[in-house]
């Protein structure tokens, strides 16, 4: 349902929200973790597009959940990768600002 909404025009507070309670829940160590992580895995389109598109905090919560949902080893390297260098972009452009 989470990735449902977030795939759907949201308030950037519920966005935030949602995205917060997704890692919350994939980042759990209990069998609806590893539910939650599988579904994420399936839906990860939604969760790569809000950290390439999003806020800085919503990049670094993207970055986090992917750390956490299992993805192969290569494929996790380069979406944290382009998550982490997109945060160092717009954080440096604030700071310019």
């Amino acid at each position: 349902m989470i990735l449902a909404a977030l795939a759907g025009d949201l308030s950037p507070l519920a966005r935030a929200e949602f995205l917060i309670t997704l890692w919350r829940l994939t980042s759990g160590d209990s069998q609806l973790g590893d539910e939650c992580r599988a579904r994420c895995r399936e839906g990860f389109w939604v969760v790569g597009r809000i950290g390439l598109t999003g806020s800085v905090e919503e990049a670094e919560t993207a970055a986090d959940i992917v750390e956490s949902i299992d993805l192969d080893e290569e494929r996790s390297a380069y979406y944290q990768s382009l998550l982490r260098e997109r945060i160092r972009a717009r954080t440096k452009r604030r700071r310019a600002v």
